[in-house]
């Protein structure tokens, strides 16, 4: 059974359609340490989350990738969650000696491959970076209506984390088309600069 401060993470991960990095889990139950991005939280909506759920959630903001290597790396304070960028997260992941069977990876709500439409330059630049995985003829569509193609680059991610020796069963796919969803999830692609912005993480445990 879930002890109450996890299932509260689990909880505030599933608020912010998210997956994660859960470094820790500390003596109180009624808060959550989550160290992020500063634009990265909707206020109301951790308002929210603290009434629903009757703790605080307490947010400590970093600036850059490095600050947050710092901050963990220190041990100054237990968080909870923690919310980096992709190129950090693979070195906390050396550095934490995690084993990658261990790991579970969630793939976020993103754009799709029904909506990553490019053209023949940026098509290229995919191709020639993946085009020695099996499935890549799947990966990169042409459609001869509008001579253009459509990307695959969750499919991408998924080939790229068993690379890392992420196990399939392990990779949690949650199916959502940012594009097709832009009515709650941020859309770049749909709204442009009147987008806002989605959170992706890692889970450490």
């Amino acid at each position: 059974m879930l002890d109450k401060k996890f299932f509260k993470i689990i909880c505030f991960i599933a608020l912010l359609l998210t997956s994660v990095i859960s470094l820790s889990s500390c003596a109180n139950n009624n808060q959550l340490l989550l160290l992020n991005w500063g634009e990265y939280i909707n206020e109301d909506l951790v308002r929210e989350f603290e009434e629903e759920y009757n703790c605080s959630v307490s947010i400590s903001v970093a600036e850059s990738n490095e600050l947050f290597y710092s901050k963990i790396k220190s041990g100054t304070t237990a968080y909870d969650l923690v919310i980096p960028s992709d190129y950090m997260v693979e070195k906390m992941i050396n550095e934490f000696n995690s084993k990658p069977e261990d790991i579970i990876c969630c793939i976020c709500p993103s754009i799709r491959k029904c909506h990553f439409e490019v053209q023949e330059d940026v098509k290229n630049k995919f191709y020639n970076a993946f085009n020695y995985m099996k499935n890549i003829d799947k990966i990169i569509e042409f459609n001869k209506n509008t001579n253009s193609y459509f990307i695959d680059t969750v499919e991408i991610n998924k080939e790229l984390l068993k690379e890392e020796g992420i196990l399939e069963e392990n990779i949690v796919d949650s199916g959502i088309c940012t594009y097709c969803n832009s009515n709650i999830i941020h859309s770049y692609r749909k709204e442009g600069k009147q987008a806002g912005r989605n959170t992706a993480l890692i889970c450490l445990k």
